[in-house]
Parts: C-alpha cells; sequence; structure tokens
C-alpha cells in the first residue's frame, strides 16, 4: 500500500497534498487561533523543526537551572533534592505521560542516598540526627516544609515523602506506599505523609489502615492544613463502615464544630495581601471539604434528600468562588470547529501504523469507563496504564509535526504519522517495563510486598476520557485501534460527574450546572459527530448491558481485541491491581447495579440540569460490540 501512494500519479499527488495543506491550515487554526507560516518548503521544513523542540514553560527552565546547580555542586543533598523537586513539580503540573518521571525518580533516589550518607557521618561522629541541622547559613527550603522539625531526620523524612508523591504520580502505588511508611518511621506525626498514606492506601484497597492515618491526621492537623482527610474519611466509610469502629459520628461532631469557626475566619479576612489570599483559598476549600463530607453523610447515612443537596450545593458555591467564570463561547467555538474540520475525505489512505496494540477508551465523566478498563486489564495480555494519557500528553507536539508535513508531501506526512504512532506505542510498552520493573525491586529489596509482574501485554489501554475530542487524530495515526466509547444514562452520568469533586482543571466546571450541561451536549454533538464521518469506527458499550450482562459483554469485549478469551477476566475485582480514580472504591466491590437510575433519588433537585440538557436526556447510544446479542439477556432499560 505504501509503494501504491508513493507511485500515483503527479496529477493525484498534487491533488492529495492541496488537500493536506488545506488540512493543515485548519488544523492549525483550529487548535491554535493562528494560521501557519507561508507555504514554502523552507517555512515547512522550519515550522517541522520548530514542532519538534517543545516550548520552554518555567517548569522546563527551572529545572534547566536546577541541573546546573547539581552538576556543579554534586554531593550537595539540598541541591540535589532541589533538583529532583523541580522534575516532581513539571510531572504534576504537565500531564504529557510521565515524560520526566524517571529522571525524578532517580533524582529522588539519588538525593536520598546523600542525605543517608550526611545522616551515616553525623551518627558516626555521635552527633544526634535529630535536633537542628541547619546554621544561619543556611535557608530554610520550600520543599523542606512539610516538616516542622528542620533536622536531618525531618529532611530524610520530607525527601521520602516527596519520593512517595512521585511514584503516586506515576501510578507506582506499592513504592509510593513503602516511601511514606519510611518517612513515618523517622517521624511517627509527620502529616504529610500521613495525608498522602492514607490515599495511597484507599487506593491499595486498604481501607482500615487508610483510616487510622486519616483518624491521627485528623487529631494532630488543629490548624485544619489537610481538609482531604475529612473527604477521604467519607470515602472509606461509605465503602466499608465497619473498619471505623467509632462510624460517622466523631467526624460528623468534629465537623459541624469546625464550620462556624472557618466561616468566621473567612469573614473576617480583607484580602490586601497575598497571605490572606492563600489563606481564604485555604478556608474556602476546607469548607467545600467538610460540606462535601456532610453530604456523603446525608447521601448515605441518614438518607435526607434536602439534607444532602443543601450541603453539596454549599460545597460548590464555595469551590466556584475561586473560579473564573465557565467559558461558554470559547468552548463552542472550540466543538463547532473540530467538527468543521474533521469531515469524510479528511483522512488520506495508507496513513497511520497497522497495528493494534492500543485500545482507546474515552466517554463523558462518570460513565463507567473504569469498569471498563478493570475488564480489559484483568486479561494476562493487556495491560492497563493509568489515566495519564502518554497519547494525549504527546498531541500537541504529534500535531504540529503532522501540520508542518501536511505542507510538504503524502511521503512526508505517511513517515511523520509513522514515526509518531511508532512512538506512542513504544513509550507505552516502556512505560509499563519501569513500572513492573520497580515493583518488582521493591518485592525483591523489601520481601513485604506482593510482586506485581505480569506477561508481557500485547494490548495497552489508554484510558483518557477527553480523547473523545480526538478520535480524528487517533484515527490518523491508528487506524486499526480500537475505540470503546463507555455511555452511560445520562442523567445517571450528569448527577455523578456533579456530586463528584474533581481535580483541579477544566473538570473544575461539573460542579456548576449549567456548565456541566453544556459540557454534556458539546460531547454529545462531537460523538455524534464521528458516527457521521466515521461511520462504525467508534465501538459504544452502554454501561447499564455491562452491569447486567457482564460475561457476555466481556467476552465480546475480548474477542473484539483478536485475543482469546480468559475466565479470569470475570473475576476483574479479585485481581491485585491498584486503581486511582474518584470509582476505586466501588470498582473493588465489583459489578453493583444501585448506581443504575441513581439519579431519580434527587429528580427533583436536579430538574433545571434535565432541561438544560433537553433531548440529550434521553440514551440514544447502544452497544455495537460485534457479535454481542443484547436480546439474548434479560436487560430492561426505564427511558428518562
Amino acid at each position: 500500500m505504501e509503494r501504491r501512494i508513493v507511485e500515483e500519479s503527479k496529477n493525484k499527488m498534487e491533488q492529495q497534498q492541496s488537500k493536506s495543506k488545506n488540512r493543515a491550515n485548519s488544523i492549525w487554526k483550529t487548535t491554535r487561533g493562528t494560521s501557519p507560516k507561508p507555504n514554502t518548503k523552507s517555512s515547512s521544513r522550519t515550522s517541522a523543526k520548530i514542532s519538534q523542540i517543545p516550548s520552554a514553560n518555567p517548569f522546563d527552565i527551572h529545572i534547566e537551572k536546577a541541573l546546573q546547580m547539581h552538576l556543579e555542586n554534586p554531593r550537595d543533598m539540598i541541591i540535589a533534592f532541589q533538583y529532583a523537586n523541580a522534575l516532581y513539580q513539571r510531572d504534576l503540573n504537565i500531564h504529557d505521560g510521565g515524560s520526566v518521571q524517571e529522571k525524578s525518580i532517580q533524582a529522588f533516589k539519588s538525593a536520598i542516598n546523600l542525605i543517608l550518607q550526611e545522616r551515616q557521618d553525623l551518627l558516626k561522629k555521635g552527633i544526634p540526627t535529630n535536633v537542628p541541622y541547619f546554621t544561619n547559613e543556611y535557608e530554610v527550603l520550600e520543599e523542606l516544609n512539610f516538616n516542622s522539625q528542620i533536622s536531618i531526620d525531618g529532611i530524610l523524612a520530607d525527601a521520602y515523602c516527596a519520593q512517595g508523591r512521585q511514584y503516586y504520580l506515576a501510578n507506582m502505588y506499592e513504592m509510593a506506599n513503602h516511601s511514606f511508611h519510611k518517612a513515618l518511621t523517622l517521624d511517627a506525626n509527620h502529616l504529610e505523609s500521613l495525608n498522602q498514606r492514607a490515599s495511597t492506601l484507599i487506593i491499595l484497597g486498604k481501607y482500615e489502615q487508610a483510616a487510622s492515618d486519616y483518624n491521627l491526621l485528623l487529631d494532630l492537623d488543629t490548624p485544619g492544613l489537610y481538609p482531604d482527610a475529612f473527604t477521604g474519611m467519607a470515602r472509606i466509610l461509605v465503602a466499608d463502615e465497619k473498619v471505623v469502629p467509632e462510624g460517622w459520628e466523631p467526624l460528623i461532631f468534629k465537623i459541624q464544630n469546625m464550620i462556624p469557626q472557618k466561616e468566621e475566619q473567612l469573614a473576617s479576612i480583607q484580602l490586601n495581601n497575598n497571605y490572606n489570599k492563600a489563606l481564604r483559598e485555604l478556608l474556602v476549600t476546607a469548607l467545600k471539604k467538610m460540606h462535601l463530607t456532610l453530604f456523603q453523610y446525608h447521601d448515605h447515612k441518614t438518607l435526607s434528600i434536602d439534607d444532602a443537596w443543601k450541603h453539596l450545593s454549599t460545597a460548590y458555591e464555595y469551590k466556584m468562588s475561586l473560579l473564573p467564570p465557565y467559558n461558554f463561547q470559547m468552548e463552542q467555538h472550540q466543538t463547532n470547529a473540530l467538527k468543521r474540520v474533521f469531515q469524510e475525505g479528511f483522512w488520506p489512505r495508507g496513513i497511520g501504523i497497522s497495528s493494534p496494540e492500543l485500545i482507546f477508551v474515552i466517554g463523558f465523566f462518570r460513565s463507567g469507563s473504569t469498569l471498563l478498563e478493570r475488564v480489559l486489564d484483568a486479561h494476562p495480555l493487556i495491560a492497563g496504564t493509568g489515566e495519564d494519557s502518554i497519547f494525549n500528553g504527546r498531541l500537541d507536539s504529534m500535531r504540529n509535526s503532522i501540520v508542518a508535513a501536511s505542507q510538504e508531501n503524502l511521503q512526508k506526512l505517511h513517515d511523520v504519522v509513522e514515526e509518531n504512532a511508532n512512538g506512542v506505542i513504544k513509550l507505552m510498552r516502556e512505560r509499563w517495563k519501569k513500572i513492573e520493573r520497580q515493583s518488582e525491586s521493591l518485592d525483591d529489596s523489601s520481601g513485604n510486598f506482593d510482586s506485581l509482574a505480569f506477561n508481557n501485554p500485547e494490548r495497552f489501554v489508554d484510558k483518557m476520557l477527553t480523547n473523545y475530542k480526538n478520535v480524528g487524530f487517533i484515527h490518523m495515526l491508528f487506524p486499526n485501534a480500537l475505540i470503546f466509547h463507555v455511555s452511560r444514562e445520562p442523567m445517571d452520568t450528569l448527577f455523578s460527574a456533579y456530586k463528584h469533586d474533581f481535580p483541579p482543571g477544566s473538570i473544575d466546571y461539573t460542579s456548576e450546572i449549567k456548565s456541566l450541561a453544556h459540557m454534556y451536549c458539546g460531547y454529545r454533538d462531537i460523538m455524534d459527530h464521528w458516527d457521521r464521518v466515521l461511520p462504525g469506527r467508534v465501538i459504544h458499550i452502554r454501561y447499564e448491558d455491562m452491569v447486567h450482562d457482564l460475561p457476555g459483554i466481556a467476552k465480546a469485549i475480548i474477542s473484539t481485541t483478536g485475543l482469546l478469551w480468559d475466565p479470569g477476566v470475570l473475576d476483574f475485582h479479585k485481581k491485585k491491581h491498584a486503581v486511582n480514580t474518584h470509582s476505586t472504591t466501588q470498582v473493588r466491590k465489583g459489578v453493583f447495579k444501585s448506581g443504575i437510575q441513581s439519579w431519580r433519588r434527587y429528580q427533583n433537585h436536579l430538574q433545571p440540569l434535565r432541561e438544560l440538557v433537553g433531548e440529550r436526556a434521553h440514551h440514544q447510544f447502544h452497544t455495537t460490540l460485534k457479535g454481542y446479542d443484547k436480546s439474548l439477556t434479560n436487560v430492561t432499560r426505564s427511558e428518562v
């Protein structure tokens, strides 16, 4: 096929090249808002070269400075720690599939080794390691602010804690837990480590230990610097109340006493300096977390719908007070531009790689995608790689290089697309090997944790729900990759998305009714568009079908991947696999039906949302898995 494309007649080549240039202009305008440089060979080559250079950002600049300092002072433990922390901050803030994770992990190991050497030297000299370490010539660094006692033991505890946070970001949860444990061995009251370890233990399904950490944190954190402890405890109580012998009462009592105090503090703040602005944000966040905990309490324990809704609404009033207004016009413009650019005939023939290795999972937030990912990951030859999508993280640079290549000729476009596609697969495989290698290293060194070794995977799952916007690019690079779209009953999806407090970012606006409705309608418009211009390309899977007929759906899913069926897939909830999503505690219970039509408990309060989405409140998608016969099940559906 490649030879046929290259040997096409000049006339046809020029026509296709012209179309490619038009596509390039459209893509560039859609994604960047400006036109590319004039269409000449030299400018195109320059554009191609520039597109391969990552744009400078403050994090990369900071890393370069920290690295230079580290190279000049290789034995300085504080400078080594600063370099590792600079890498961590980039990984935390720039979601590009973890491009610096391995460097950061190694940098933390090197810094910790230097601190351990210093500690050993002090012990040899008979100098205590739990007394203040710094003299006046040192500054107390921001990176070492987890622990109030800046002793060498305190520095080491902070370093282990920071290392644990990096492991956590890299989905290495056993390793993260091990690092937090080391920090708490040095300082049992290390607040940041208690908070981080509790969160990690929830992911690992160790609720009783997590509850113990959160209880200690709530006792020690008198200033209220860690409000995640409230919502963390609520998650545990909802998941398995019996692991907390005291139940809800001590937590609710504490919150009811603290809310008036925090409200009074907030009302007294004057925003005349940065300190007060930061304090306001801290208080608002704490009040949000406490009201969210009260929502969970009334939703699951007292079953008082009106009280639950009151606290949920109050929590989000606080949350939205810290955010700029949702930009309806910009979001609608992006949706319209995407639909305008990706039309029938956009994709040149013979472009992309034939590999079926990648499986993309897309959908709206809280649509049931975690259940699908766990089913896939339970197969011995399929590996989930978490939610930090390598494809999505590299999308900007890939898009830039494709735009530049489109302005030259088809062969150049073919080569660039192939290079980018193979690069994504290579990075996903490398990332999986790193996670497996680190986990095996922990097993060998400590003997306290089970090995996470898996068979060499033949398929990798990329679950980034917002990739529903990028189906056009996925199809260009991976025309044979599976794209599974999980679709759930609309009002269940919307209510579930609304009541979950997502991490800071673009998803923040699911916490406001009007913006949530607008986001959902945009998502449905885009999915309808793909079905029109790429009919059959996206495979729809209804969440309700998975719940009612998991054996039938699971077998059809695995069959679609081209792999042989493995009965262990149905025991996905028994597999030792850490899941870090808002569905963490739910997916460990296996398949449950309580989430179906759950929105109806709150239907009076959700009526404004239902009116805003209009006809989109009806579930139009049907499972389109080849070989799946829904008529053989007893599934019944309630229309909205």
